[in-house]
């Protein structure tokens, strides 16, 4: 009788627990530790903008990820226009709404100060907001944004007008 016991409570044990089949679709434990480093994040990105020197803008693009959520960027700019040869410095803050550093999606707002030519005393101010998408594919940096312009002509008009860019750069980790 004891033998028997001892059998149908073996038994009734294995019934209840997980079966080999079900044990092998157990997700394993991840290895990752919360005091991990994260995954590198590009941090810096130099760039031009084939679609700027079109229009005459030769400039650099510089961008400096200050948090993995926000970068700033300064663009300065030599330029051609009607009235001659003259030069544009535009600042920038942009954020990254998945926080990964300069890349993927970002909204960002800029603020320039151009003058049109060294012997004209014409100066704007432009203000402006862009929506882009920006890869990062082996150091390699290509982004496209479009977004709008505010064009302030001290001591003049003020024009609105479609913005759009394309970067090829490179991106630093």
């Amino acid at each position: 009788m004891k033998t028997l016991a001892t059998t149908l409570f073996c038994v009734f044990s294995l019934s209840i627990g997980t079966s080999p089949a079900e044990a092998e679709d157990a997700a394993a434990p991840t290895l990752s530790l919360a005091t991990d480093p994260d995954a590198p994040r590009p941090s810096i990105t130099l760039g031009v903008d084939p679609l700027a020197y079109v229009f005459g803008s030769y400039g650099v693009h510089v961008e400096v990820a200050v948090h993995r959520f926000a970068s700033l960027s300064v663009t300065p700019s030599y330029i051609r226009v009607e009235a001659g040869r003259g030069f544009s410095l535009e600042g920038g803050a942009r954020f990254w709404p998945f926080g990964r550093g300069l890349e993927w999606l970002f909204v960002g707002a800029t603020a320039a100060f151009r003058r049109e030519s060294a012997q004209s005393t014409t100066h704007a101010i432009v203000l402006g907001a862009e929506v882009g998408w920006q890869v990062v594919w082996r150091g390699i940096a290509i982004a496209a944004a479009g977004g709008i312009d505010r064009n302030i002509v001290i001591g003049g008009d003020a024009v609105t007008s479609a913005r759009v860019r394309f970067l090829l750069g490179y991106s630093f980790m």
